[in-house]
Formats: C-alpha cells, sequence, structure tokens
C-alpha cells in the first residue's frame, strides 16, 4: 500500500475510485467494469511500480479478478528481465485464482472450461454457508456471474497465450499448491489446485498420483462418502488412462492394495473393499487384490465369501498357467509361495464357516465341509497345532459318539486311586539313542509295582495320519507295530497281556479318529496320560484325541521333551524337573506338580566312581536329530566364546560333540568352532552306536555338559550319570529333572556354569563329590518317584472326575454305558 498514494492520493480520492467502481458494477453486463478495469491497466501500464501498487490496492479491496489483470501485465513486462521474480508474481496470481475459483464455485459449477470429466470432490453447494471446506467469503450473484465469466476468459485466452516457459512455471505452481494442500488435508483445495494441470498438462503424471492419493486420504478420514469419491476417481481414470505411464499404473495399484490393507486393519472392511474391487476389475492379472477381499469379507463375518475369494486366488496365482502351452511363471517361487499361503487362508476359513454352520444346527453341511477341510491339510502339525482345526474336529467327532450312543456313564463311580491307567501316545518311537520307548514303559511298569491291581494300557493312536502327513524315519512308520510289541514285552515280561496292554489304532481319517475314540471309551481307564506335546515333525502328542476326550476322562500330561507345549485341557501338568512350562492361553489355570518321573532302569547299579577320570579332561555334550547342528549354527561367536573359555582355563581338556547329521558342516558353522577344531581342542562327531557311545562315555569322560537349547538329550545324560561323570546342565531341559539342584543353571548364569565346568575339571575332590551327589540324588528318586507319580495320577483322578460330573447332564438324560463289566483286553491292532 506504500505507492498507493502515487495512484490515488488522498482518502478522497480512494473513495472516489469504490464510488467509480460501483457505479461501474450497476451495469449487470459487466462490460462497464471490464471497460474500467481496462481503462486502469492503459493508465499505470508504463509505471510498473504503479501497476503492483495498483495489484496490491485490488487485493485489499477485494478486487481479485483486477489484481490478477495487474499482475499478470506486470509479469508480462519482466518475463525477459527477471525470470525468478516473474514466477514469484505467477505464484502470487495462482494463489488469487485459486481463491476467487473457491468463492465463484459455490453453486456447484466448474470455473475452468472444457473440464470434462471432472476432479473427484465435494458437491460445492453444500457449502454455500461457509462451513464444510472453511471460511468462505459470500459473493452477490452479479460478482459470481461476472467472476466465473472472468476466470473462464483466464483459463481460454490468457493462460494458452503464455510463453512456454510461463506455462512450464504455472504447471509447477499448481502442482506445489496441490501437494501443500493435500499436507495440510484440505482435500477441496487439492482438487482445485490440480483442476488447471488436467486441462492444461494431462500428461503430467504426478497429477493422476496427487488426485488418487488426495482421494484415498479423504476416504481414510470418513469426511466425504467412498462410494461417491471412488466413482468420481475411476470415472477419470478410465477416461485418462491413455495418458498415464506403466510405472503410474503400477503406483495407483500400491496405493489402493496398501490403503485397502489399512482399512481393513482400523476395522473398516466395507470401505477396503469399494478401493480395492475397482482395482481388481482393472488389472485382473494381480490376484493379490482377493487377499483384501478375503480379509474384508472375514471381518465382516461372512466365511463363505471370504473361502471363494482365496481359493479364487490360490488358482490364479498358481506359477503354472496353461496358455497356447503349459510353462512356469518367471516368479514362480514367489507365486508358490502366496498360493501355497491363500491355501492356508482357504483350510483356516473353511473351518470357521464349518463352526458357523455346527452353531446353526446344519450337521449335514458342517460334517460334509470338515471332511474336505482336513483332507486338505498337509501336515500333521498344523492339525495338532490350530485349535480352530482341533475345535471342529471335536465337535465332529463328539457328535458322532452322541449319535452312536457310545459314551462313558454320566454317573460313573471312581475308586480311591486309578486301577486302570492309560498312557496314550500318537506315536512311540522305537531307537537305540533316543528314550520316549523306554520312558514310557518304565512308567508303566512302576506303576504296576505300587499296586496288584492296577492295570496300563499304552494307546498308540497314530492320529497324525488323519491328514497327509510326511514320515521322516522309519521308526514312525505305523505298520512297524511289531517291533514296538517286542520291546513292550521285553520291558513288561510276564505282566504283558496280564496287566499290561498296548493297543495300536490306525486313525488314517476322520471316521478312524472317531473308531479310535471308541475303542478307548470302551477300555475306560480312570485316567490318561497323554505324553510329549503337540510342537514339531516329531510330535509324541495324541492331541486331537485328547480334545475329543478330555470331557470323558481325567487327563494328565507328561514331558517326553522338555521343549513340548501344553493347553488347558488338562486336569494336571506333571513336570520332571524345574524347567519352565510353555504354552496356550488358559494353561495356567491347570493344576502343576513337579514330580520326578519313574526310573528307567529298575535294578539298583554298582555305583563307580573312578577319579582316573578326572584327569582325562575329556568333555562331552551329546544329542540327536538335526537338534545338534540347528543349535550350533544358531550359536553366536559370543556365545562359543563363553563356553569355550573352559577350554582356555583347562590346559589339554578337550571338548567331543556327538549327534551331528553333517560333522564338517558343524564344525565350520561359526568361526571360533572352526578355530577351536583346527586347534584340536574341539572334535564333532555324528551320531554314535549306542554300545561305542556308552564306552567312550563311561571310559573316558570327565564332564557331561548339556548346553542351552539342547532341550532332550536325556537318554546321553543317564548313561554319563550311571557312569560316575558329572553334569551339568540347564533348567528347560530334560536332564535337569534328574539333577541335583546345584548342577543345573539358569541360561542367564552361563558364568556360573562355565566356572563349575572349569572347578571340576581342576578340582579332584569336588569332582568326587558331584558324582556321589548325583548317586545319591538317583537313588532318592528311584525310591520316591514312582509313588510320587501315582499320587499325581490319583490326585487328576479327583480332579477331573469333579470337573466331569459338574458338567454331565442330568441322569435321566445320560447315555448308554458301554463299558460297565470292564473287560480285560488282549493286544489289539484296529486297522479300521
Amino acid at each position: 500500500m506504500r505507492h498507493l498514494g502515487r495512484i490515488l492520493s488522498g482518502a478522497v480520492k480512494r473513495t472516489g475510485f469504490r464510488l467509480l467502481r460501483g457505479v461501474a458494477r450497476l451495469d449487470r453486463s459487466g462490460a462497464r467494469e471490464e471497460r474500467l478495469q481496462s481503462w486502469l491497466i492503459r493508465r499505470f501500464g508504463r509505471d510498473r511500480a504503479k501497476l503492483r501498487a495498483l495489484a496490491w490496492f485490488a487485493e485489499a479491496e477485494g478486487d481479485t479478478a483486477l489484481a490478477m489483470i495487474a499482475w499478470q501485465t506486470v509479469a508480462m513486462g519482466m518475463q525477459r528481465g527477471a525470470p525468478e521474480r516473474c514466477r514469484e508474481i505467477r505464484e502470487r496470481m495462482a494463489g488469487l485464482e485459486l481463491d476467487l475459483r473457491r468463492r465463484v464455485e459455490l453453486d456447484g459449477t466448474s470455473c475452468i472450461p472444457d473440464l470434462d470429466p471432472p476432479l473427484p470432490g465435494h458437491d460445492k453447494r453444500r457449502h454455500a454457508d461457509g462451513t464444510g471446506g472453511g471460511h468462505v467469503q459470500k459473493m452477490s450473484p452479479y460478482l459470481r456471474r461476472t467472476r466465473h465469466a472472468f476466470l473462464a476468459r483466464y483459463w481460454s485466452e490468457t493462460v494458452p497465450a503464455l510463453p512456454q516457459q510461463g506455462q512450464e512455471d504455472l504447471r509447477k505452481i499448481y502442482l506445489g499448491l496441490a501437494a501443500k494442500a493435500a499436507k495440510g488435508k484440505k482435500f477441496d483445495d487439492t482438487m482445485r489446485a490440480l483442476a488447471p494441470v488436467l486441462l492444461n498438462w494431462p500428461d503430467d503424471q504426478n497429477l493422476y498420483l496427487h488426485c488418487y492419493r488426495a482421494t484415498l486420504e479423504e476416504i481414510f478420514a470418513e469426511t466425504a462418502p467412498a462410494s461417491d469419491l471412488l466413482a468420481q476417481w475411476w470415472h477419470l481414470f478410465d477416461a485418462r488412462k491413455t495418458c498415464m505411464t506403466p510405472e503410474t499404473l503400477s503406483q495407483i495399484w500400491r496405493l489402493s492394495n496398501f490403503t485397502s490393507q489399512k482399512l481393513n486393519a482400523r476395522k473398516m472392511p466395507d470401505v477396503a473393499e469399494q478401493v480395492i474391487s475397482p482395482v481388481f476389475q482393472r488389472w485382473p492379472d494381480e490376484p493379490s487384490a482377493l487377499k483384501i477381499l478375503a480379509q474384508a469379507a472375514a471381518l465382516r463375518g461372512d466365511n463363505q465369501l471370504a473361502a471363494s475369494y482365496w481359493q479364487l486366488m490360490a488358482a490364479l496365482i498358481n506359477p503354472v498357467t496353461t496358455k497356447s502351452r503349459t510353462h512356469v511363471a518367471e516368479n514362480a517361487e514367489e507365486r508358490l509361495r502366496q498360493s501355497r499361503y491363500a491355501l492356508n487362508q482357504l483350510r483356516m476359513t473353511r473351518f470357521r464357516l464349518a463352526h458357523e454352520l455346527h452353531a446353526q444346527g446344519r450337521k449335514r453341511e458342517f460334517s460334509e465341509l470338515l471332511c474336505r477341510a482336513v483332507e486338505a491339510i498337509p501336515d500333521q502339525r498344523i492339525f495338532k497345532k490350530e485349535r480352530v482345526i482341533l475345535d471342529a474336529v471335536r465337535k465332529y467327532v463328539q457328535d458322532a459318539l452322541v449319535d452312536d450312543q457310545v459314551r462313558p456313564a454320566n454317573a460313573r463311580c471312581y475308586p480311591d486311586t486309578p486301577k486302570r491307567i492309560a498312557i496314550c501316545l500318537d506315536i512311540l518311537k522305537l531307537s537305540d539313542v533316543h528314550t520316549h520307548s523306554r520312558v514310557v514303559f518304565a512308567i508303566c511298569r512302576n506303576m504296576l509295582r505300587i499296586d496288584p491291581s492296577v492295570e496300563t494300557h499304552i494307546l498308540i493312536t497314530n492320529e497324525r495320519f488323519v491328514v497327509t502327513t510326511p514320515v521322516v524315519n522309519a521308526s514312525f512308520n505305523p505298520n512297524a507295530d511289531t517291533a514296538l510289541r517286542e520291546a513292550a514285552q521285553a520291558a513288561l515280561g510276564e505282566d504283558y497281556g496280564k496287566r499290561f496292554f498296548l493297543h495300536s489304532f490306525q486313525s488314517t481319517g476322520l471316521e478312524p479318529l472317531i473308531d479310535t475314540c471308541k475303542q478307548i471309551i470302551r477300555i475306560d481307564p480312570d485316567v490318561i496320560l497323554y505324553g510329549g506335546g503337540h510342537r514339531g515333525l516329531f510330535s509324541n502328542e495324541s492331541r486331537a484325541v485328547r480334545h475329543c476326550l478330555h470331557d470323558y476322562f481325567p487327563s494328565a500330561f507328561f514331558y517326553i521333551q522338555a521343549n513340548n507345549e501344553v493347553d488347558e485341557k488338562f486336569d494336571m501338568i506333571i513336570a520332571r524337573g524345574p524347567h519352565e512350562i510353555m504354552g496356550e492361553n488358559g494353561f495356567e489355570k491347570v493344576q502343576v506338580r513337579v514330580q520326578p518321573y519313574p526310573t528307567i532302569v529298575e535294578e539298583t547299579l554298582d555305583e563307580i566312581c573312578e577319579p582316573a577320570k578326572q584327569k582325562n579332561r575329556i568333555i562331552v555334550s551329546a544329542i540327536t536329530g538335526v537338534r545338534m547342528d540347528v543349535r550350533m549354527k544358531e550359536m553366536s561367536v559370543t556365545e562359543f566364546e563363553a563356553f569355550f573359555s573352559i577350554l582356555d582355563k583347562v590346559p589339554g581338556a578337550v571338548w567331543h560333540f556327538i549327534g551331528s547329521t553333517d560333522p564338517e558342516a558343524t564344525a565350520a558353522c561359526n568361526p571360533e568352532m572352526a578355530r577351536r577344531v583346527k586347534a584340536g581342542q574341539v572334535v564333532v562327531h555324528p551320531v554314535l552306536p549306542f554300545d561305542r557311545f556308552t564306552d567312550f562315555v563311561g571310559k573316558e569322560a570327565a564332564l557331561f555338559l548339556h548346553l542351552p537349547g539342547f532341550t532332550g538329550g536325556s537318554g546321553g545324560a543317564s548313561i554319563a550319570r550311571r557312569s560316575g561323570v558329572p553334569i551339568l546342565t540347564f533348567r528347560h531341559s530334560d536332564v535337569s529333572g534328574r539333577q541335583p539342584e546345584e548342577t543345573v543353571f539358569d541360561t542367564m548364569n552361563i558364568p556360573q556354569y562355565t566356572a563349575k565346568a572349569v572347578q571340576l575339571l581342576q578340582n579332584q575332590s569336588e569332582w568326587e563329590r558331584v558324582v556321589r551327589l548325583q548317586f545319591a540324588y538317583k537313588n532318592w528318586i528311584r525310591e520316591t518317584s514312582a509313588q510320587g507319580f501315582y499320587e499325581c495320577l490319583s490326585e487328576t483322578m479327583r480332579i477331573g472326575a469333579a470337573r466331569i460330573m459338574q458338567s454331565a447332564p442330568q441322569p435321566e438324560t445320560a447315555l448308554k454305558q458301554v463299558a460297565n463289566d470292564r473287560p480285560r483286553l488282549s493286544v489289539v491292532k484296529n486297522t479300521s
């Protein structure tokens, strides 16, 4: 305003100008106002300072049209001499034009001619009162009409007349204004700034990305109907997609994908589907959109539709396609991964749908769908792990038991102590290097010694073959029961077939699984002891059978391997040692008893303490079944250095690692390990035959060290214990349950562990003391463990009986009892 005096000196002249402009506006055609604007430009056009002053004065007076004309005249006069200053003026003009257009467009019509199709945006008429889009100054009908005409001429005449550099500057200016408005979450202003770019520079790729990104952000903010905005955007897209590059199309796809996933995460499945559906229609070769559609359907609770989407995705993304010939896609590995993911989601969705059908009483449809879903499970680990699967299978089996009237009596009277004990396992592995079968046989044998009226049953369910699952070892073959029966006869002696019974079932499908459950119900045990756990490929536990029969029998869990997990469908968890119990939510409510398991070797062995072995300085660590290889690869250089510090502190010590499937690879798995092997301080062995391992540990070893991560390995440790070799272990392992407390360490106390190892290798009196302490602890377990274990089973029976009676129906609705006479069964093998 500092130049205003040069134009109109004094308030009287400024008032006169306002009066003159008011008189000109009395002409409703707008012609007089246009002539006044032209006269002012001609009057001050030769003096750039006065022309700028006129522009500022017009802005202050709210005459945006006159200000724009003045600024445009200034820019034209300095185009060549000061391009940067000229760009600043054009930025000013663009801001004025946007403000003027915002006020003029309140009637919902565009001020930019030939903008077809229009950009997405709100209905401008709903902001006529100045709400919804920020404060908007109202205009008289005359001003709105004349300014609308002015803007039309501006875009049809003034802008096309600009030089090429001027137009390029203007394009960048409007894109910058659009980006700034988008950052401020001003959707309408973003679209207004993009409209000139769409009109004059439709090949600019940033235009479409800015437009679509702003549209999605507006949808995500829930400030506008998603369907309306998306319809406008895709109308624009279809009309202008020939202007878009492949990279722009790809970014539009990624924006759609990302935004719809965020909408699903915010539990807005309907909006997510509205975003992704038109994308999939235009990009049918991108089936990953089906993933979002399936997830949206699942969020709405429409599992039927979700299953359809997952099935379609698995089919379309298959890496092998057929066109003119059969060929494998270039990204076959990634497509195969996604296809497997889709198939897994399809299975899980079908199980959820099966639960819905069961809840609706549609039992036939439930059964058909469940059978198809179970047949599609590729691995028993999935079958045993997923609760949605187990719960569906439980409903299926229990429905069949009710239909066939096979169920224990609801009002059954339990004895004071269990007389018929069953140990239920999925598989029972026979191996010289594994102790699984010996542990199970030892429990049976010791229970028989407790009470002459007790009988024990081992139930081998082979439930892993309900689904198609890999058999990775011949010892898991369900047809290898002859060797198992011979081992049982050798372990139980004259009790075999009289008070001890072995039952092997073939649960190769849902119907055989039902038959397995019927056979167990007919055996009618007082308590069922489930061994193992459901984790891993080598899982021992019959988890599906346990879930199906938990409502009918008291159930306890015992560890065959320490890293197995539990859940809440137990009455008691019998832990053999102080290791941490891991499992699913709910298992914390189950009773837990820490009780050493009955000893494998029944007779008392001679306790031989040979101090001369301590001078050998030979350390042994042993574990089988790829666990040695895996753990050695997982250990860091820092961990190796911590443990191998024992070798540095005890000159002449040599550490033997026994059980590797690939000794050379294990020896080279870590630089610290490789260095020690090269120096002769470490030796890596494969799995040794039982006799050779026993001879080496019994005669040569001075110390047996069980490392963190070695959860199994109790068989090797038991040989060391019997041979008078000190053992150090950690709480999470199987070995910890049979060791004196001072030889068991927390994983956080590795320095104490290594210090104890050094002490045992250097101090012979301490070495002898620990050996004798192990003998005493082992003898205490031998004397007390059988009775303690039986008492745990008795408590399990009492807890389980109370639970079953509490949940049982009234006697008048009780079903027929099948096993009243409690028959003694011989060894049977069911192949149905």
